[in-house]
């Protein structure tokens, strides 16, 4: 976009051509567009299924965290992927629409897992298999945060920013 040139304006953001036809100075607006991918890692475990001590679902308060989160990044224009362990590893890949997260979410609430997950293998298996540029928030428990081991996380700070979320 073209706009006025006013004193403060870097006389290398001119635009000639433009000025010329217009008789006015005029400079160059740039607006950064920077597209960020948001990772959501929810736990998944038996435990999940119990309440906190303000008697609230540690499962709802994952979803409607998960929601919150998902929903901002995509009004601002960035991907929302979504990883969690039931009997496997459910990845979600990147997609930037709110249907997509809608149903991650779903399949998120559907899943039943029986075995009580570590944070430790699902934080792993992103480090392993997901290579790129990130923005991570972790959704877990007091006890997940405890499963997760330091060389994990600064496998993932070298190219993540982490954010660890508790119930």
């Amino acid at each position: 976009n073209l706009r006025e040139y006013t004193i403060n304006d870097d006389a290398k953001d001119i635009d000639w051509k433009s000025s010329a036809r217009s008789g006015n100075l005029l400079v160059k607006q740039f607006i950064a567009e920077k597209k960020h991918n948001i990772l959501l890692v929810l736990d998944a475990g038996i435990k999940m299924d119990a309440d906190t001590d303000k008697h609230e679902s540690k499962k709802e308060l994952a979803l409607f965290t998960a929601g919150t989160l998902g929903y901002l990044a995509i009004k601002n224009n960035d991907y929302v992927g979504m990883i969690y362990k039931g009997e496997r590893v459910e990845y979600k890949p990147f997609k930037y629409n709110l249907y997509e997260l809608e149903q991650y979410l779903c399949d998120y609430a559907a899943n039943k897992s029986t075995t009580s997950i570590e944070m430790e293998e699902i934080l792993e298996y992103v480090a392993k298999n997901i290579s790129k540029r990130k923005v991570i928030f972790v959704i877990t428990d007091l006890a997940g945060i405890n499963s997760i081991k330091i060389q994990t996380l600064k496998k993932l700070k070298q190219t993540s920013d982490i954010s660890i979320i508790t119930s």
